[in-house]
């Protein structure tokens, strides 16, 4: 008797289902706050339960589906439809969010755009919880530069304020940048340079309240070309705004209309933005080698190359593997592998901020890259390179920390048994207190010797990098013996 109950009682739930389990069952609700709770149908979390909600608006606007009010609540995913089709043919969600609420696990659903009198379907599943939530749903107005067509003028000198809570994501296919794409809720402006004039044009947003990614256009909605953009510049914005904000300038030719717009890092990344726009006459002169193409050639001498790169601009193509999220602002050069095939590659900041480098095997627009530093300044030493071979130097900065520094190629001469210096670093030198070493592969040991021969520290890092706090030693110079795989290699230091 016990198994017929069971059985029926099986049965009844099986053809009687769960309210609100599928399209077809979804509840009816309007703008306002809710409590709810997903269907367990199936014990457990990510087994294909869900609540399903139907709302249509009664104006047209940027649609908010939060969970964000009360941090107590689980973690949440949520999935928006376009109920046109009807419940057999909802296709894929036209928007969702998983962890939205910034430094929750929260849903924040928002920058899609919904049209009054259409049916939506909201459905939030099981994939992490079964537990109450929650939520707020709303409609907001539509931001009036949303869109590429509505794009505000901006003039030298001009501050903008608004907020891209309550944008949607326009023109997505246009082109991306080396860092920095086309993919959040955005607002646009435009610059009309043969009013305003050719010049130098800087696009700081650093007072901005969120997350910001900044791309510069020409062109015409759909067929846009890339100038120039900045997702972070924490050298300018990073004392003023925050490391994750943006700023940039771009050079206007005096013909053109250049099309800004202000994005956040990802589509979850929206806020309030603080745009000023400044302007200057161009930069003089122009540096002759900007690209791969017009390339210098430097020699591998121990001599200081005295380089400006005062002028140099951004380049959209090559990004180097170490650079992170800033401008590729860039100088190039060939140099010849000398006989052992290892070059010590060093820049000695002037006026300069930064003056980063990476090595390439191969020609223009087919690469390989034999080594890389992100470090302002430095030693970079590069091996394992073919006697005679001709091999191309990229030297960059993130647009805001050019200036003078010095450039120099030294013959790296290694022994036999030496360590394969491929990816291998040291910086800065002279030192005025820490020296960073980093490699490809761990670092057994460090040991400094003073110009006598007495040892005076010694570290084991037992990692990729290192650092070796040389404040406490006297001024002069010192060997530091780094061992890799049980080899070894010494390099001369400056202590100041």
């Amino acid at each position: 008797m016990k198994k017929i109950t069971l059985l029926l009682s099986l049965l009844l739930i099986t053809s009687l289902g769960f309210a609100q389990d599928d399209c077809t069952t979804a509840t009816v609700v309007t703008e306002g706050s809710y409590t709810s709770q997903i269907n367990d149908a199936v014990p457990g979390i990510d087994n294909g339960d869900d609540i399903w909600f139907s709302f249509t608006p009664t104006v047209s606007g940027i649609i908010s589906i939060s969970v964000c009010d009360d941090l107590d609540d689980p973690d949440t995913r949520v999935f928006l439809y376009d109920g046109t089709p009807g419940c057999g043919a909802l296709g894929a969600s036209v928007a969702d969010d998983d962890d939205g609420c910034l430094g929750t696990f929260e849903s924040l659903l928002t920058g899609f755009g919904v049209s009054s009198g259409t049916e939506y379907f909201i459905q939030f599943d099981d994939r992490w919880s079964v537990a109450e939530f929650d939520w707020v749903l709303s409609v907001g107005p539509f931001e009036p530069n949303d869109d590429f067509a509505n794009a505000t003028p901006v003039t030298c000198g001009g501050n903008y304020t608004g907020d891209t809570t309550n944008a949607t994501l326009d023109e997505d296919g246009a082109p991306d940048g080396p860092n920095y794409d086309l993919d959040a809720p955005n607002v646009w402006f435009s610059y009309d340079s043969a009013v305003e004039g050719a010049g130098d044009v800087t696009v700081d947003l650093c007072p901005s309240a969120f997350d910001t990614s900044v791309l510069i256009y020409t062109g015409t909605s759909g067929n846009l070309s890339l100038v120039g953009g900045n997702d972070d510049n924490d050298t300018v914005c990073g004392s003023s705004g925050g490391t994750t904000r943006s700023y940039t300038t771009f050079t206007a030719n005096g013909t053109d209309t250049y099309y800004i717009t202000v994005e956040g890092w990802n589509f979850s990344n929206t806020g309030a933005y603080d745009l000023t726009i400044t302007c200057a006459a161009s930069c003089s002169p122009a540096q002759a080698n900007q690209d791969c193409a017009s390339a210098a050639a430097i020699a591998v001498d121990g001599s200081p190359n005295a380089v400006d790169s005062t002028c140099s601009t951004t380049n959209l193509t090559q990004e180097p593997t170490c650079e992170g999220f800033g401008d590729v602002v860039d100088l190039w050069y060939t140099f010849t592998a000398p006989s052992t095939g290892a070059v010590d590659i060093t820049r000695t900041l002037g006026t300069a901020a930064a003056a980063h480098v990476v090595v390439y095997d191969g020609s223009c627009g087919s690469f390989t890259e034999l080594g890389c530093s992100a470090a302002v300044d430095g030693t970079l030493t590069v091996s394992g390179m073919t006697s005679g071979s001709t091999y191309y130097l990229q030297v960059w900065n993130n647009g805001s920390e050019e200036g003078t520094f010095n450039l120099t190629l030294t013959e790296n001469t290694l022994s036999a048994g030496d360590f394969e210096l491929i990816g291998f670093e040291y910086y800065p030198n002279p030192v005025n207190d820490k020296l960073n070493i980093s490699a490809q592969d761990n670092i057994d040991q460090l040991t400094v010797y003073n110009m006598i021969g007495q040892r005076v520290m010694v570290q084991n890092p037992d990692y990729v990098r290192a650092e070796l706090d040389m404040t406490g030693l006297a001024q002069g110079s010192y060997f530091v013996q780094v061992t890799i795989n049980g080899a070894t290699e010494t390099i001369q230091i400056i202590k100041r």
